[in-house]
């Protein structure tokens, strides 16, 4: 797992090459997979945005620059994505926790594949 506010577009060249699997050539070895990829299609994904006070006053187009890769499941599921979502979109009472959004992963833990 690898996890960052990497202030870089999902689409970037960066973030294509940190997966290895959407470069030519693949990256042998190396595939880490974007948990967004799992996320609700009608989720909000932005981890950088204008509703955020914080992130407002930049002028900067809303934009998801934080992520978590995962690597593939393993035996039985084991570390698959179960959820992705943002976290910490809103304030609490008047102050909002940063500039940008968690990102939140649930991962599976089957029990039985671990020794």
């Amino acid at each position: 797992m690898v996890t960052g506010d990497y202030n870089a577009w999902p689409d970037s060249d960066e973030m294509r090459l940190l997966g290895g699997y959407k470069t030519a050539p693949a990256v042998a070895g190396q595939v880490l997979i974007d948990a967004w990829e799992y996320a609700d299609p009608a989720a909000p994904s932005a981890t950088w945005d204008a509703a955020n006070p914080l992130a407002a006053r930049t002028f900067e187009p809303n934009v998801r620059c934080d992520y978590i890769h995962v690597g593939l499941p393993g035996p039985d599921g084991l570390g698959r994505v179960c959820s992705v979502r943002r976290a910490g979109d809103a304030p609490v009472g008047e102050a909002w926790p940063s500039d940008h959004t968690a990102v939140v992963a649930d991962l599976a833990l089957d029990t039985a594949a671990v020794p």
